[in-house]
């Protein structure tokens, strides 16, 4: 009888070691809180493990080594500390109904949480998060990356932190977004918020935007050991000038990496930023203030390219003047480079509230930054150009390749990816654009002072698939690689052609390319977004491609290439709005008396899949 307990005692204990194998969890056992529900929720969704201090991830994430590295305003965040641990098990992300195991569902739940990564990969948001009150987002021991992907009417953030308390974000990547007027992240009115070790890039709007604080209290808030690149607004903090309240914000940066982004390090308005051991490299602008707000800088690092750079800029136009205090800074000046502070004031005193562990602007810190700032996991270059949205104005963000472009010309972006050690600064570039065409050159003539980034414009001779191929060698004596494809204006595989004779119904399979032969009169205008009803007596070839509205003017005769992706409006000014709907029905007169000189109206209804090209061509 006790040899029967023994070996069933033993197949349980082997159960239980493979459901914990297989679940990815190396969880320490035999402390009466480190209690393991061998079931679902154990695998994704709310344990009842107690995210306690001792509790380590894995064996090696603990949670006490996390909250050891507090600094600065924030230095009193718990996060979900006291909560449940929460397993994320799926990428996946569905806005109406949250599931279990998923970042939506761990961070709209009530209770506090400290959740951690069961799997590594992209989350692609389908609206934003509005986060609760008490969770960590922790992705040590993961690779996660953040981006958004939205319809309809959502818009905003990827994460929205309003009037919530005690948020930790650690070791996420925050990259890149397909819609203008995105922020990866944005707080109002919140407390004891710290966001440490993550990366942000390519982001339409903000990367860490603290619009407004509470009206009744301060807002604590650290952003620490984070990477910030191929990005044009970095941090905003106070979006009005009217709002003096906003003069509650408490912000700490510290450890900080800023590579070539464009301005807002930080924007404040009215608020205090205690800025210490940061590294910005070749940044745009440095740091706006006006409204009375004080930022005090000391021993950080400033790498300068030719030319003026506004370290602070405090000249406003309708705004009053803010402090900035230039304490124990290193600016690396290349030959011919200036620091620039503009008309900041410095007639009050600060005295940092914290202990704080403020290290000398030398070249250990540098390399120190460079080496440990952002998440833990690999970056790669990439090839981009300009999004289509940046038409409107104020957002600048790129478009990774492979992609396809209306025209014949583009402007190319290396996303260079933040050095990790001096010697892997680049010195020397080669474009290969795919043509025959070569540009080489150093960073410094490639950079674009404007967005800081580097770049060519390359105008192509015809119509095509090219290969771009960009080479990069280092201080250090490497070679680095790029390679994409670009889609330059062009029909992609197969073409249908209707004689206009009768009323005819085509399936159309993407991508494919509709021709529609016919001579008719082109309207000015078109109300249905789902019907284009075209009177026309010019050539027109209209191409569907990718992303975006398209504005055309006709010339007669002339060629129209519009790239758009499905469901999407295209506009031709003088002429026709649609939208493309996963059949073409084409509805033509049974007769055509003079196809020369006679209008004929053509009813066009189109649903096809991106990529796919619709070409109506008049000859």
């Amino acid at each position: 009888m006790q040899g029967k307990q023994n070996k069933k005692f033993l197949i349980m204990s082997i159960l239980i070691a493979l459901t914990i194998t297989l679940s990815g969890l190396v969880l320490p056992i035999g402390s009466s809180h480190h209690v393991i529900k061998i079931s679902s929720e154990a695998v994704g969704g709310i344990t009842n493990i107690t995210a306690t201090p001792d509790y380590c991830f894995k064996g090696v994430y603990c949670i006490s080594s996390l909250l050891a590295e507090r600094e600065g305003y924030a230095r009193n965040v718990t996060g979900g500390l006291g909560g449940y641990v929460y397993f994320v098990t799926s990428l996946e992300d569905d806005p109406t109904n949250p599931q279990p195991g998923t970042l939506r569902h761990a961070l709209t739940q009530a209770q506090p949480l400290w959740i951690f990564f069961l799997v590594n990969g992209t989350i692609t948001l389908r609206d934003r998060i509005s986060v609760t009150s008490n969770k960590t987002i922790d992705g040590r021991g993961a690779q996660i990356t953040i981006t958004t992907r939205y319809s309809g009417s959502a818009r905003g953030q990827a994460l929205r932190i309003y009037d919530v308390d005690n948020i930790i974000i650690v070791n996420i990547r925050f990259d890149s977004t397909d819609t203008r007027n995105i922020d990866a992240i944005e707080v109002r009115r919140s407390n004891n918020i710290w966001i440490h070790h993550c990366d942000f890039t390519n982001w339409s709007d903000g990367g860490v935007d603290l619009a407004e604080a509470s009206t009744t209290r301060t807002n604590n808030i650290t952003i620490s050991w984070s990477r910030f690149w191929n990005h044009d607004k970095v941090t905003l903090i106070g979006n009005s000038a009217t709002r003096t309240t906003d003069r509650n914000f408490r912000v700490t940066l510290h450890h900080n990496y800023y590579f070539m982004t464009q301005d807002r390090h930080p924007r404040l308005r009215f608020g205090i930023v205690d800025m210490y051991n940061n590294y910005l490299y070749r940044v745009g602008e440095a740091t706006g203030i006006s409204q009375k707000g004080l930022v005090y800088a000391e021993a950080n690092i400033y790498e300068l390219v030719p030319g003026d750079t506004e370290i602070a800029d405090c000249t406003w136009t309708g705004e009053s003047p803010g402090y900035f205090f230039n304490v124990s800074n290193w600016f690396i000046k290349p030959p011919g480079a200036n620091a620039i502070i503009d008309g900041c004031w410095t007639n009050t005193t600060y005295v940092r509230p914290y202990p704080a562990n403020v290290e000398p602007a030398d070249e250990d810190l540098k390399r120190k930054i460079m080496k440990y700032a952002g998440t833990d996991f690999p970056l790669l270059p990439r090839l981009m150009i300009d999004h289509p949205s940046v038409q409107w104005g104020e957002y600048e963000w790129d478009l990774p390749l492979p992609t396809s472009i209306l025209s014949l010309s583009a402007s190319f972006v290396i996303d260079v990816t933040p050095y990790k050690a001096p010697e892997e600064e680049i010195i020397e570039i080669e474009w290969y654009m795919g043509d025959g065409t070569r540009y080489t050159g150093t960073p410094l003539d490639f950079l674009n002072r404007t967005t800081s980034d580097l770049r060519v414009r390359h105008t192509y001779p015809a119509p095509g698939i090219y290969t771009i191929t960009v080479l990069m060698r280092s201080v250090g004596g490497s070679t680095l690689l790029v390679s994409n494809l670009i889609y330059v204006n062009i029909s992609m595989i197969q073409t249908i052609t209707t004689t206009l004779i009768q009323t005819t119904t085509t399936t159309v399979v993407s991508p494919t390319t509709v021709t529609l032969i016919e001579t008719t009169t082109l309207p000015t205008t078109v109300i249905s977004p789902t019907t284009v009803t075209a009177i026309v007596n010019i050539p027109i070839t209209t191409t569907v491609v990718s992303e975006r509205t398209i504005t055309t003017t006709l010339v007669t005769p002339t060629t129209i290439r519009t790239t758009v992706a499905t469901p999407t409006t295209i506009l031709l000014t003088t002429v026709i709005t649609t939208t493309i709907p996963t059949t073409l029905t084409t509805i033509i007169p049974t007769t055509i008396t003079s196809p020369l000189t006679i209008p004929t109206t053509i009813t066009i209804r189109t649903t096809v899949a991106t990529p796919t090209t619709l070409t109506i061509s008049i000859p």
